[in-house]
């Protein structure tokens, strides 16, 4: 048997550029591009999906737009995206947090960087994303799998990779990792937060420990900012007219909030007479250290800074009056959907310890 027969019996024409392979029901495109033969798949079974697919495709090639195509590799697409990624305008800890999802992404998916950047597929994606959550890896920090939003975020950090594959002209078809749902958190950390009576003690020692780290402690809890926004807040940012502080350093972008009662009063104790609109309003950068050390000290669950927001947070959300929209732009979100998923727990709690002492 020849082998033009051979490949009869598995691939049919269907249009031009447009075959079907037999066994599975899938469509391919067939064509010429730059002196190369191309054979792709379009991901689809179905013929008018197939059309589709390819006469968007054929758009890009009449336009110009797809350049390259046979050699590129993921490695090197890997390094546009890094400069792509310096040059961004984002926080650097975003920054940071999606380099460390590529380093882990390489690292679990190692034959990635040498393959052809049209030859990896949304079934590739969703085998090597499944992977992460069940098998055992060797890591710097020994071996294991990785949680549910581990593997979502590298599939976020791959997907980026791939659009900008796509805005480049350099995909046939569309982002390999689009139809690669990310894995639903069944189980979602319940926030362990201190009770106000055990939150006074620890604010008690904090501050015996250093009056700075006192006043950072504070201003984190009152305020419900992040950390990097702290060490960026100045006194020039209060606009007490307004009774508004400004957050011009944030992870997103900056927002204000409205003073509330209990962070006026706290800031007008702590502003000296001298205060310039340049000067931080906190002057100690972390207190880490201390709060863990309190922590222990107390027999109380850990703490981070970024429990203090949490702190900040449900504490609001036990007044009736502090709807999750109003919350969540006083805490920079630009949106409600992530507070109420988080946080609606938090409420239903008070809700309950409230009807038990009417």
């Amino acid at each position: 048997m020849t082998e033009k027969s051979k490949n009869a019996e598995l691939w049919e024409h269907v249009d031009t550029n447009l075959i079907r392979y037999k066994p599975n029901g899938k469509y391919y495109l067939k064509a010429k591009i730059h002196g190369k033969k191309i054979r792709q798949c379009l991901e689809t079974d179905t013929l008018k999906e197939a059309r589709h697919k390819l006469a968007a495709f054929m758009v890009r090639i009449r336009g110009g737009a797809v350049k390259g195509t046979g050699g590129n590799t993921v490695g090197s697409l890997v390094e546009e995206w890094k400069i792509w990624l310096k040059n961004k305008r984002q926080s650097p800890m975003t920054t940071r947090a999606r380099l460390n999802n590529l380093e882990l992404i390489l690292r679990t998916w190692t034959q990635l960087s040498s393959m052809k950047i049209n030859a990896v597929t949304s079934h590739d994606v969703e085998v090597w994303r499944d992977s992460l959550l069940t098998k055992t890896w060797k890591s710097p920090k020994g071996n294991r799998k990785y949680s549910t939003a581990a593997a979502n975020q590298c599939l976020g950090t791959l997907r980026s990779i791939f659009k900008l594959a796509s805005a480049r002209g350099m995909l046939l078809t569309d982002n390999p990792c689009l139809k690669v749902k990310v894995v639903p958190q069944v189980n979602r950390k319940t926030l362990k937060l201190p009770t106000l009576e055990e939150f006074a003690k620890l604010r008690a020692m904090i501050y015996s420990e250093s009056k700075s780290g006192g006043e950072l402690f504070d201003f984190l809890a009152l305020s419900g900012t992040r950390i990097e926004s702290s060490r960026n807040a100045t006194w020039g940012n209060i606009d007490w007219d307004k009774n508004t502080l400004t957050f011009v350093k944030a992870k997103r972008r900056p927002y204000t909030i409205p003073m509330m009662a209990s962070l006026k009063k706290f800031l007008l104790e702590i502003m000296p007479a001298d205060a310039k609109p340049t000067d931080r309003i906190t002057k100690q950068d972390s207190i880490k250290k201390v709060l863990g050390t309190s922590c222990r000290r107390l027999k109380l669950p850990h703490l981070s800074h970024h429990s203090l927001r949490h702190w900040f947070i449900t504490r609001k959300l036990e007044n009736p009056k502090i709807d999750f929209y109003t919350l969540s732009k006083w805490v920079g979100h630009k949106d409600s959907v992530l507070l109420q998923k988080t946080y609606a727990h938090s409420r239903d709690e008070h809700s309950q310890a409230l009807a038990k002492e009417t």
